[in-house]
């Protein structure tokens, strides 16, 4: 039988994640002015993700379990920006410390990594799962994470010794390059 639908947990989730998206949209927009200083708050604004308020406020505003879709929305969301931060990260080494500082900053003061709660972890493994290897290294970056937390109950004990075993394999053929 399938769980009732519970609101107030529906909104813990929502709450806990608009707390990762406000640290990154404050980090974006800190980003976006030093990059771009003549150009006008609203500008930037513009570029950036919605405050957590207005997600928030579509959330209360969502009838029944309907509010569930906004929540799956904030962790599309993360999924797009942790593609737009591994492409950001590829520019030049500067970027790439850029990026890595941010995503342990964030990891360190929200309390998530960033990774998890955008999906990625689980999308990318059962993909390299099934193809039986690593073949990027944003898939090698997302998957690090099975490797910082292997008891993590996104995959099977059997799954997780595959995936360590294809960082290891992916880390050594970088090496070789």
């Amino acid at each position: 039988m399938p769980k009732p639908f519970d609101r107030k947990e529906a909104r813990r989730d929502i709450e806990l994640l608009l707390r990762g998206l406000s640290y990154y949209r404050e980090w974006r927009i800190l980003v976006l002015s030093l990059a771009h200083p003549y150009s006008t708050e609203e500008e930037i604004e513009n570029q950036v993700v919605v405050p957590a308020a207005t997600w928030l406020a579509i959330f209360d505003s969502t009838k029944g379990s309907r509010c569930t879709q906004v929540t799956d929305e904030v962790r599309q969301w993360y999924a797009h920006t942790l593609a737009e931060l591994f492409q950001i990260r590829q520019s030049s080494s500067e970027a790439r410390d850029i990026v890595d500082s941010f995503l342990l900053q964030f990891e360190a003061e929200v309390g998530y990594s960033f990774q998890s709660k955008s999906g990625a972890v689980h999308r990318v493994g059962k993909v390299a799962l099934k193809r039986g290897r690593i073949t990027t290294e944003m898939q090698y970056y997302i998957l690090k994470e099975i490797d910082v937390d292997p008891t993590s109950s996104i995959f099977t004990e059997e799954e997780v010794l595959k995936i360590l075993n294809m960082l290891s394999t992916f880390e050594n053929r970088q090496q070789l390059m």
